[in-house]
């Protein structure tokens, strides 16, 4: 499955509200969340998954109301 990376706007979003989103992320099969970082004095959030196509992963996103500002594949990595 590729990866994908995502950019989201979260305003007044608490720790306890952040966790309860990546809990209900974690609960689909098609798409994975693979991990997301938070920065709630900043008000932004990035999303890691793995997805079949980046169609898929909009799809879902809609599907759980969660509102992408940017989705990136994520095609070469360096550690």
């Amino acid at each position: 499955m590729a990866r994908y990376l995502t950019v989201h706007v979260i305003a007044c979003v608490t720790r306890q509200n952040l966790k309860r989103l990546a809990d209900r992320l974690r609960e689909d099969s098609e798409v994975r969340l693979v991990r997301l970082v938070a920065d709630t004095l900043e008000g932004a959030m990035i999303g890691e998954f793995e997805s079949p196509s980046g169609d898929v992963l909009r799809a879902y996103l809609a599907r759980q109301q969660v509102q992408a500002e940017r989705i990136l594949r994520a095609e070469l990595e360096f550690p």
